[in-house]
């Protein structure tokens, strides 16, 4: 029977866990694995045998299901008459964490290591009690427990001061690492979501019969910062250990109050006093009822990755026995170890593991990276920390920039090995036959910068790689393809830094610290995209010219060249090969020299993609090759030299270029005088493959919008007049689709100024250009300039097609709805009228611009309040006609419906909606809206569970079809607000509200009209919960954007200053009310008529205010003018003009009491009266004196009738600006 490689007395650090999962994190730590040793009868346990970090360990686990102090204290002991050698132990696993958010900030996942106090506990309490359910009782300490050993004491004391100064542990690298290397268990002990981070108030309970918190009610959530960093923290300080599982948080935190501790667990007061030990515990749960079992794989393997790299600092003991001379270790590294080498823990726990890990189907491996990344450094820090082990390592370090450097480098070698000269020919032979050989000492061969293919062909990588038991080779390459060839499926692939660790670099480098503000510091590594090379070269420029970081970065930020010049600055480095040029423009020439001469396919794509955006390049955007094979090996190839990144979130293949990589591109292309060739190449591409903005071309034209308006904006492609105006055109039609107005109305503007000084002001395309320039104009509201390009374009029209084409008159009734929209509704019904009578008499009723005419009319009918019963029927007529698909039929539908609506026929218009989305379920128009429309018609009809239902499927389709970020999915998204308003979620609702009017400031702009409406809903929602300051600031800025985008006498804006009348009337600031009152009187007056219903609406307001302040001739007066003009347009018996008499009639009563109180000198000094309550709803108003009140201060859908604001939200939502044309 062979001898076992160990005994029971080589272990000498034990490693207890509670849980099997607990174990099966602990066993992915260890480099080595040890066979299993006899063990005595009387020994229970069941044991795992490794080495870590040159200690040898042994694992084990309590009995399944039986935990606690006493179960924990049999082990032990067991354990030590086995392992007679044992000098300390490490309990690791999970834990209750005890959340004090004003000093630790826990979260799931963090780490708490048992620490002494300074009040004398050993880093460990006792306690004893039952199961804590309820509110009663406390938990009581039991024992006075020993301090864990001062050798760990002091590595933790290291481990913390680390952290301090900003040096992470890499626990995320030495997890995401393990499940790299064991993928069946990432599902399980990966991170899971941060947003199932819960942590509930004290008071709060689980919801009964609830697996998970997602029912919960996050109102009672906690409040707590956002991290930065998903990088675990490290608690030192007391845990409590006991025998019973804590669930209540009131007891939790009584616990953690009074005794300081930071987590809850079962096992450590079984062994605190057996033996040395440290407590390690990840945290699962907050030891309420919340608990849940998401975390804890995730939370035992933090707390495992913690207990690597505590054992991996430890100081190693030096045994002084005597013993036999070794021969002395060769230590061939021509850099001197890097004292600001930070980070990269990840790849150097599984570079050591790989090198001491005795796995010898392993016995070489690659860095690959890209270039700057820092593959050199984690090779050099690695050397270093072998040099320190106690086994004693020969390593050697060559350089393979060259056939010259790399036969220089094993001729070092064997002058070192002493194995003969410099000439001798077989000198790499007689290296590696050495190295090869039983007789050589452990060895670690890194051959750094191995990029070259044609330095490693298949024979040179069989015949110059030694192959031992005992010896390493380790490549650097920016080539992964060749690292593959090289080393096989063991490759470290190494990504730039995180950018908080890489500003942490560039702040430990610079000469002036005083000047290294973490926000800037930040900002600089973020836009370096944290490459360490790049870090350092900033850093270099900015010491020797003693400029901040703030100043270099705006010259970074300056301009394409001045940030080309900035990174080809050269700079020393003595951590870099003297004869390679350093500047991070110049680092990948050699690279692009090496792709051009292996493949020039893969050249021509990297000069391509460097002439769009760096970000989602689609592979249908790239040149065509001569085969899909031909193309997949060219794009093998960049991504192999680490310039270009595969998404493979994506259902066709999407490249992101490194966007420095793409600038070093750019200026090697200028260099050589291909620039301009390229970004002309990549504009033809562009205009050949962009597909036309049609809204089921979306899901085409969206990956290539970005590069489009990239090559667009490049000064190489100013020049190609035809290819630039063609593609240009196409572009801005496409963000006209997508309602980006601001980016698409410049375009139009040049395109049209460009070919009517070029091609004439007749040429067709000239006034094709002039035409979607008015309608991006008219679709933002700015009606000025909309409207004289719409008549100049209407004259030349005219001119040249004659006054009864249909282009002329489809014009014409676009001119009509600009009318409309500024509130001069009868040039717009004049010109509407003549406008369907020609559409009807030459083209029918059925033609689609006939359709735009009349709808066009309906709107100004409606308005005016005048009688289209003509217009309905043809309607009606085309909704008959038309087929469910066709183009015209949503907006016809939802224009007749809104007729309904505004009629009071509720049942009608919802049977006419659910008719048309039944035959179309899942159409999305851009135009319009017979789905917002349903909803709102379910509300007024109080059918809120259908309006939800409806919402929150409209919602999701336009998500689906037009994209997160489209202005319909936002207004969606508010119908969905409205639904959690009706319920009372108002935190709900004002949320999703805010992520509405965000994503709508970016796409269409502040000052559009959707935008301000939604803004005002959330300053209404802002209001319902009291937030009274903030209600206004919003308000406020609606006022002011509205005035600046559509002037101070437009309906939009007379509306908003109505509103925001109204809201200081309820906070009782009368002064205020009363002059945007009076604005939106007069303002109305002159754009509606005075006898308007909009008008009179807004007279009804203004009286109140008048009321309120004593003003009280003045208000009847008012009042009595609205009142007769209400008599004449809805006759004497209309509600509206029923319920203003009875309230001017109390009005006038209780004038004619103050009069005879002031007559008898009983009137207040002030001479106001008292009226009464003056919230109360019209409705309630009688003929008494007591039903004096003011009128309802809210703005309403039907003009002639005040809502509350509930009431308004729900069934106006739906309601947005429309686009001016389709």
């Amino acid at each position: 029977m062979p001898k076992p490689e160990k005994e029971h007395a080589d272990y000498t650090v034990a490693w207890i866990c509670a849980l099997p999962l607990e174990a099966a994190a602990a066993r992915t730590m260890l480099d080595k694995t040890h066979s299993t040793l006899p063990q005595p009868a009387t020994d229970q346990n069941v044991y795992t045998l490794g080495e870590l970090s040159g200690r040898n360990v042994v694992i084990a686990c309590l009995p399944s299901g039986v935990y606690g102090t006493v179960s924990a204290a049999v082990v032990v002991s067991q354990l030590l008459a086995t392992f007679t050698n044992i000098s300390f132990a490490l309990l690791v696993g999970i834990g209750g964490g005890i959340p004090r958010t004003v000093n630790n900030d826990m979260r799931l996942g963090d780490i708490v290591v048992s620490k002494p106090t300074s009040e004398g506990t050993s880093g460990v309490i006792a306690y004893d009690s039952g199961k804590r359910v309820a509110y009663d009782g406390d938990l009581q300490l039991s024992a006075v427990l020993n301090r864990p050993p001062q050798l760990l004491l002091n590595t933790i004391s290291r481990l913390e001061a680390d952290t301090l100064t900003g040096n992470s542990l890499g626990l995320r690298e030495i997890i995401a690492s393990k499940c790299e290397t064991y993928p069946n268990m990432a599902e399980q002990y990966l991170q899971p979501d941060r947003t199932t981070d819960y942590l509930f108030e004290a008071d709060y309970s689980h919801l009964s019969g609830a697996s998970e918190c997602d029912t919960c009610d996050p109102n009672h959530l906690v409040n707590r910062p956002t991290r930065k960093t998903d990088e675990p923290r490290v608690h030192y300080g007391t845990i409590a250990s006991g025998n019973q599982l804590i669930r209540d948080a009131a007891s939790r935190d009584r616990l953690g109050e009074k005794y300081g501790a930071l987590c809850f667990e079962m096992e450590a007061a079984g062994m605190m006093n057996q033996l040395p030990c440290l407590v390690i515990r990840g945290i699962c749960d907050f030891c309420d009822s919340h608990k849940s079992k998401a975390w804890q794989g995730y939370a035992a393997m933090t707390a495992a990755a913690y207990a690597k790299t505590l054992l991996s600092r430890l100081p190693m003991v030096v045994d002084n026995s005597p013993g036999g001379s070794k021969p002395e270790p060769v230590f061939m590294v021509q850099f001197g170890r890097n004292p600001r080498f930070l980070g990269r823990e990840a790849e150097l726990s599984r570079l050591e593991a790989m090198v001491l890990g005795g796995d010898r189907v392993t016995q070489k491996a690659a860095i690959s990276g890209l270039g700057g990344v820092g593959k050199t450094q984690i090779a050099l820090e690695l050397s270093y920390r072998l040099r320190q082990r106690e086994t004693p390592y020969s390593i050697f370090w060559i350089s393979s920039t060259s056939a010259e450097t790399l036969e220089q480098g094993f001729v070092q070698m064997a002058n070192r090995l002493g194995l003969g000269g410099r000439n001798s020919k077989d000198i790499r032979a007689r290296v590696v036959r050495h190295l090869s050989s039983e007789s050589a000492t452990p060895w670690i061969l890194i051959i750094d910068n191995a990029d070259d293919m044609e330095l490693w062909p298949p024979l040179v990588i069989k015949e110059a790689i030694p192959v031992s038991e005992h010896g390493f080779t380790l490549f650097t390459t920016r080539n992964h393809q060749l690292a593959i060839r090289l080393v096989g499926p063991n490759v470290i692939r190494v990504a730039e830094m995180d950018p908080p660790l890489a500003s942490t670099l560039l702040k430990s480098v610079l000469y002036d610290n005083s000047k290294a503000n973490d926000i800037s510091a930040l900002a600089l590594a973020e836009h370096l995209h944290a490459l360490p090379l790049a870090i350092i070269q900033a850093a270099s420029y900015i010491n020797e010219n003693q400029i901040s970081i703030d100043t270099y970065l705006s010259l970074l930020e300056n301009t394409e060249d001045s940030m080309v010049e900035l990174l080809s600055e050269d700079f020393g480095d003595e951590w870099r090969y003297a004869d390679i040029k350093n500047p991070i423009t110049s680092t990948w020439l050699v690279s692009f020299n090496q792709v051009e001469r292996l493949n020039p396919q893969a050249s021509d794509y990297l000069s391509f993609m460097s002439c769009l955006g760096s970000a989602s390049i689609p592979i249908s955007l790239l040149p065509t090759a001569d085969s899909k094979i031909k193309q997949q090996s060219a794009l093998g190839l960049l991504k192999a030299y680490h310039f270009i990144t595969e998404h493979s979130d994506y259902a066709s293949q999407i490249f992101t270029l490194h966007r420095l990589v793409r600038l070093a591109t750019r200026n090697w292309l200028r260099a050589h005088g291909n620039l301009d060739n390229w970004v002309t190449r990549a504009g033809r591409r562009l205009g050949a493959v962009f597909p036309s903005a049609e809204q089921k071309n979306r899901a085409l034209w969206r990956p290539y919008l970005p590069h489009a308006l990239y090559v667009l904006d490049c000064e190489e492609f100013q020049a190609n007049t035809t290819d630039r105006d063609h593609l240009k055109f196409t572009v801005a039609r496409t963000l006209w689709r997508d309602e980006r107005y601001s980016e698409c109305i410049p375009l139009f503007k040049e395109l049209y100024q460009e070919w009517k000084d070029r091609l004439g002001i007749e040429d067709e395309d000239t006034l094709l250009a002039m035409e979607w320039a008015s309608i991006a104009l008219a679709d933002t509201q700015q009606w000025k300039e909309a409207e004289t390009l719409q008549v100049e374009l209407q004259d030349v029209r005219q001119r040249i097609l004659g006054p009864d084409n249909a282009l002329v008159l489809k014009g014409f009734g676009r001119l009509a709805r600009m009318y409309r929209y500024q509130g001069r509704l009868q040039e717009a019904f004049d010109l509407g009228t003549e406008v369907v009578r020609k559409m009807r008499s030459l083209y029918g009723d059925a033609d689609a611009y006939t359709l735009d005419a009349i709808m066009n009319l309906v709107g100004t009918c409606r308005e005016l309040s005048t009688d289209m019963e003509d217009l309905i029927d043809g309607l009606r007529a085309a909704i008959k006609s038309l087929a469910p698909e066709a183009s015209d039929m949503s907006r016809v539908t939802e224009s007749l419906a809104e007729v309904y609506i505004r009629q009071g026929r509720l049942k009608e218009a919802e049977t006419l909606l659910e008719e048309y989305l039944e035959k179309t379920p899942y159409a999305v128009d851009e135009h319009s809206d017979p789905r917002g429309r349903l909803v709102s018609v379910y509300r007024r009809q109080g059918k809120h569970r259908e309006a939800e239902e409806l919402a929150q499927r409209a919602w999701k389709l336009a998500e689906a079809t037009l994209g997160p970020e489209h202005p319909t999915t936002s207004w969606r998204m508010l119908d969905v607000a409205t639904g959690y308003l009706e319920r009372g979620r108002i935190a709900e609702a004002e949320s999703l509200q805010k992520e509405a009017v965000e994503k709508m400031k970016l796409v269409i702009g502040y000052g559009h009209a959707d935008t301000l409406t939604a803004m005002w809903w959330l300053a209404k929602t802002k209001e319902e919960r009291g937030d009274m300051a903030g209600a206004e600031e919003i308000l406020v800025q609606v006022s002011k954007l509205s005035y600046s985008a559509f002037g101070q006498n437009s309906l939009f804006t007379l509306k908003v200053v109505s509103k925001l009348s109204s809201f200081y009337y309820h906070q009782e600031r009368y002064v205020e009310a009363e002059k945007l009152g009076r604005d939106a009187v007069e303002g109305r007056k002159k754009l509606l008529g005075e006898d308007h219903p909009t008008t009179l609406l807004s007279m009804w307001r203004l009286a109140p205010i008048l009321y309120k302040q004593g003003k009280l001739e003045e208000s009847i007066q008012l009042l009595e003018d609205c009142n007769r003009r209400q008599a004449q347009r809805f006759g004497q018996d209309h509600s509206d003009t029923q319920k203003t008499t009875r309230l001017l009639a109390g009005w006038k009563e209780q004038r004619e009491w103050v009069e005879i109180e002031a007559s008898e000198g009983l009137a207040d000094q002030h001479g106001t009266p008292t009226l009464g309550d003056p919230e109360a709803s019209p409705e309630m108003s009688t003929n008494s004196a007591s039903s004096s009140q003011p009128l309802a201060h809210s703005e309403s859908d039907n003009p002639t009738v005040a809502r509350g604001f509930v009431a308004t939200v729900r069934t106006s939502v739906g309601r947005r600006w429309r686009r001016f044309d389709s």
